[in-house]
């Protein structure tokens, strides 16, 4: 018997790397996945395939990229607008809740400490001179330390206690804090297109409460007597709110940012993640207007002289009543000093008896506090008694108003 042909048991065909065996001849398999580099085909992923129809089909993202799982796209990120973080979970508004969230600390001992020492002067319930109180304490214990708002989170209000030093954020937290340590309610806002954070004070559902605000701020700070004051506002259950910028690291009274940030494309807000109880308004009744400097000067009174001023009451046409401050203080020899109205001031001039609301004689200093509810003016009389020096005298006056 004769055979004839070849058998590949008997002659097996042998692929040497990067070679592969493929059906009765070698291919080359260079990338070493087990298929033949001339049959695979590499999809956009970046998976190789043998068929093109088997390549996973692109994903387009929001953000115009392209991706082959839906899981691989970037978060979707917030277009222009206002966006309240506590209620989200995109970013930046997912690392801002996480960030700013635990740093309202109103119970902190040591923030209450701060608050019931910034209010000292007007103790009671909730008001807008608490406010102001809180706003002025802020600006001349805790000095401004730049960090850009992007950098970091903020610190925790009782380390920037400790250090009497904050950034935009630090004082922010810390301002709304302190807030609600004295039964306010206050939120951060965020502004990152102008790396920006400051606090946001809730101050009531009308524009009553919001009118008295800014008359009370323009009285309160010089530097806001012709200022616009801004303000946010949105509606929640059927109500209008208003909430007053309180911002002490971008400003020097309330009602106002920089620039940059009030007209900011984007902006972000998170409140106090743990705050249980109900919106409360600062009380406006009781609010003060001022105090306004009147007199601060120094008088040179010659020796057996006298020195007269006219205060007008002007200022009391506009509100309910005034208080007013003298304060005289003598730099040399002892005085006579007399606060009067008209009538007092002319019987004095002509050497008569005369009536005064508060004063003395031979003395070297002397304060007086008045309450009026009339425009008509008072006097301040200062008479040098002694016959051979001069009498060199500070005088200082202010007045504080009250709308009812």
């Amino acid at each position: 018997m004769v055979l004839a042909g070849c058998c590949d048991i008997l002659n097996p065909t042998t692929c040497d790397p990067p070679y592969m065996k493929s059906g009765g001849a070698c291919c080359l398999d260079e990338n070493y996945n087990f298929m033949c580099d001339s049959e695979e085909y590499v999809c956009g992923d970046g998976s190789v395939v043998t068929d093109e129809n088997d390549c996973p089909e692109p994903v387009f993202c929001d953000d115009g990229s392209v991706v082959y799982d839906i899981g691989d796209c970037p978060p979707a990120q917030l277009g222009p607008g206002h966006f309240s973080c506590n209620e989200r979970t995109e970013p930046p508004c997912d690392f801002f809740k996480e960030a700013y969230c635990p740093k309202f600390t109103p119970t902190d001992l040591e923030v209450r400490v701060a608050a019931a020492e910034a209010i000292a002067e007007h103790p009671g319930a909730y008001s807008l001179n608490q406010l102001f109180d809180i706003y002025d304490w802020m600006n001349s214990k805790v000095f401004y330390q730049n960090v850009p708002l992007d950098m970091s989170e903020p610190y925790y209000p009782n380390e920037t206690l400790r250090t009497r030093s904050g950034d935009c954020k630090n004082q922010a937290v810390l301002l709304a804090s302190m807030v609600e340590a004295i039964g306010g309610r206050a939120n951060v806002r965020l502004v990152p297109e102008c790396h920006h954070a400051f606090p946001v004070v809730y101050i009531g559902n009308d524009t009553d409460s919001l009118n008295a605000t800014f008359r009370a701020i323009r009285a309160h700070y010089k530097d806001a007597a012709d200022a616009t004051l801004h303000y946010r506002y949105w509606t929640e259950g059927g109500q209008t709110l208003y909430w007053l910028i309180f911002d002490t690291a971008g400003a020097h009274y309330p009602g106002t940012t920089l620039d940059d940030c009030l007209n900011a494309s984007q902006t972000f807000e998170v409140y106090d993640c743990n705050y249980t109880g109900t919106l409360n308004a600062p009380q406006i009744s009781g609010t003060e207007y001022g105090p306004w400097g009147i007199i601060d000067d120094t008088r040179i009174i010659q020796a057996g002289w006298s020195n007269y001023q006219e205060i007008l009451g002007e200022r009391v046409k506009d509100y309910a009543w005034c208080r007013y401050n003298v304060s005289i203080q003598s730099l040399s020899g002892p005085i006579d000093w007399f606060v009067t109205d008209y009538k007092g001031y002319v019987d004095y001039r002509a050497d008569n008896a005369f009536s005064y609301y508060c004063g003395g004689k031979w003395v070297q200093n002397g304060v007086c506090e008045l309450s009026r509810d009339t425009t008509d003016s008072i006097y301040i009389l200062i008479h040098n008694p002694n016959a051979r020096s001069q009498a060199t005298v500070e005088r200082k006056v202010t007045v504080t108003c009250y709308a009812e």
